[in-house]
């Protein structure tokens, strides 16, 4: 079975225990396709939790992407945060008093809020 339809639907067919394939058999063999050779061999525990086999899956096979596009936002981010300062939206910018003075600065936090949801 390629690995989209394994992931389709939050790993379907992963839910309670493989009901899916015990309920529709004919249905979860036309999934999968004859091919040369395996690239990756995905086995499982049906007692494992569902998402945590998905998350497992997401992870394992998408982290040097996400890694990436992670790094490329951040990177943007930063330059934003140094060049447009004062165009930030005001949940980007949070105030902070210095150890030296007590004084209160402004201080960006774009990429503490963008990070979390980029990757």
């Amino acid at each position: 079975v390629p690995l989209p339809k394994i992931l389709m639907g939050l790993g379907r067919l992963f839910a309670d225990g493989g009901v899916v394939a015990r309920q529709d058999p004919q249905g979860t063999y036309a999934l999968s396709k004859p091919v040369p050779r395996l690239q990756y061999f995905v086995s499982h525990a049906w007692k494992s939790p569902r998402f945590v086999k998905y998350l497992a899956l997401v992870v394992h096979f998408n982290s040097d992407i996400a890694v990436g596009v992670a790094g490329v936002v951040l990177v943007l981010t930063f330059i934003l945060q140094v060049f447009f300062f004062e165009s930030l939206p005001t949940a980007c910018v949070v105030q902070v008093s210095t150890f030296v003075d007590a004084s209160v600065e402004k201080v960006p936090v774009l990429n503490e809020v963008v990070a979390p949801l980029v990757f």
